[in-house]
């Protein structure tokens, strides 16, 4: 698993480098992943804007977990934030956001 990890953040730095040549790898690295979980959080009933924002910061701390995991080498550490994360993502897949109309919670009121 950690050569393929090296390999795929290597093509995603060259991608970056040289978007001509590995254009079509960022385009596919940047949306892939992340629509399907903004489909899922559409699914369990996120306004749309909410799931694009939701999909992309989950998106991005699992790939920030999997840097630190080859920088580090700490699997026990990334693999307790990873459940973290992983429950926190099944909270919010479970129950819409605040912006749901009745579900919706003022400062100072009940």
């Amino acid at each position: 698993m950690d050569a393929f990890l090296r390999l795929f953040f290597e093509v995603w730095g060259l991608a970056l480098r040289d978007p001509e040549a590995y254009g079509s790898f960022l385009a596919s690295a940047r949306t892939d992943l992340r629509s399907v979980l903004e489909a899922g959080l559409r699914a369990a009933g996120h306004p749309p804007k909410k799931s694009r924002v939701l999909s992309t910061m989950y998106i991005a701390a699992f790939r920030g977990l999997l840097l630190d995991l080859l920088t580090s080498g700490e699997r026990d550490r990334i693999d307790s934030a990873v459940a973290l994360l992983s429950k926190d993502l099944q909270d919010f897949l479970g129950r819409p956001t605040e912006e749901e109309g009745p579900r919706r919670r003022r400062r100072g009121r009940p």
